[in-house]
């Protein structure tokens, strides 16, 4: 895992286990020969003030790869990109450019494959998931 990827990771506070998680899947993915461009870490904080990790993503322009439940499981899946079909995006104190402790982001995209993500965002990591819509499926979101 390169420094970049150990930087953000440690800006949520992930823990050891999320660490071992993402880098099992970076093998995995190594492993299978598949390049990425972007990694992003799924959280929240749910009500008592916790963060609740969720799947760890990597994308580009080819491939959109998900851990899922990174801290727990070694559940990993490859979806080659098609086209988008569909994005909707919840957001709560959060403008797409400036995020604050209290901002969070939810977006749901699906492939026309039927393939579809749920990912979450809380406090500044909403820049990071925001920056991954706009540059990795926005770009691929298409009218049939």
């Amino acid at each position: 895992m390169d420094q970049t990827l150990l930087d953000y990771l440690d800006s949520l506070g992930a823990t050891s286990p999320v660490i071992e998680g993402v880098e099992t899947a970076l093998r995995t993915y190594g492993e299978l020969g598949i390049v990425w461009d972007e990694a992003f870490l799924s959280e929240t904080v749910d009500d008592a003030g916790q963060r609740v990790w969720g799947s760890f993503w990597l994308f580009s322009h080819e491939y959109l790869l998900e851990a899922r439940d990174v801290a727990t499981t070694a559940n990993h899946d490859v979806a080659a990109v098609t086209a988008y079909q569909y994005a909707r995006f919840e957001l709560k104190d959060f403008d797409w450019r400036a995020a604050t402790h209290e901002s969070r982001m939810f977006a749901t995209f699906a492939l026309t494959t039927g393939i579809q993500a749920e990912v979450r965002a809380s406090g500044k990591n909403c820049e990071r998931l925001a920056r991954m819509v706009k540059e990795y499926v926005m770009p691929h979101l298409k009218r049939e």
